[in-house]
């Protein structure tokens, strides 16, 4: 999800590649904005520094990866409930994705990650 979904938005372009997307974070560079600072990892407690520069950066591959991309290659799901992402733009940028759908109750995190691959299996989209 987010910036995962950001990396695999990018990869598909690049290497002209199905992208499964789960509440993609497409305006990362912004979004991440209010993440500049200081932070600790939250599993074992390590110190790192997010910087600014880092949001140029990911602006950068955004800019490469909205050259290249080819929406038939895209497959997104979508939280209606996403309280950390404005996901409604998607829909109208990429109206010929493969697959755009939107699940309800399954937040940020989409907690319903594991329906959905068991959709994804049974369509044959993932062996």
């Amino acid at each position: 999800t987010s910036l995962g979904g950001f990396y695999a938005y990018y990869f598909s372009a690049l290497l002209s590649c199905p992208a499964f997307l789960f509440n993609p974070s497409l305006r990362s560079h912004q979004t991440l904005d209010r993440g500049i600072g200081n932070w600790t990892t939250f599993k074992k407690g390590r110190s790192y520094t997010f910087k600014r520069e880092y949001l140029d950066q990911l602006a950068t591959l955004k800019d490469e990866a909205d050259q290249l991309i080819d929406p038939n290659l895209l497959y997104f799901y979508l939280a209606e409930d996403d309280d950390i992402l404005d996901l409604s733009a998607i829909p109208n940028l990429f109206s010929n994705a493969a697959e755009l759908k939107w699940y309800p109750n399954c937040g940020h995190s989409f907690s319903k990650f594991e329906k959905v691959l068991k959709e994804l299996k049974q369509k044959a989209i993932l062996r």
